[in-house]
């Protein structure tokens, strides 16, 4: 069954982009963080049940060190956009961090 953001969920403020715009950052789970940077889930999953797998499949530190989209690709089985997406989200997390 697929389960996914529709316009309802979006209108009552239930989506994480309307929580970090109610909230800010602070309020968010890595997951919600993490599924506004996604976008979009996959044909089998909504984009916080991703973010979810992907963290905890993972692991929340494990992943901030991948490099190469081609192994999330294989370990995740995303497409190469979202790991692309996601390699490149820490690779700017690591360059900001060593400018510091």
């Amino acid at each position: 069954m697929r389960s996914s953001y529709n316009l309802d969920t979006i209108q009552k403020g239930d989506g994480p982009r309307e929580k970090l715009l109610a909230s800010g950052p602070d309020m968010l789970s890595d997951s919600e963080l993490l599924a506004i940077l996604f976008v979009t889930g996959t044909r089998n999953e909504n984009v916080l049940e991703l973010s979810g797998r992907v963290l905890r499949e993972y692991g929340s530190r494990s992943i901030a060190n991948i490099k190469d989209p081609n192994q999330v690709i294989e370990v995740l089985g995303l497409g190469p956009a979202k790991a692309c997406q996601l390699v490149a989200l820490f690779e700017l997390g690591r360059r900001y961090y060593l400018e510091q």
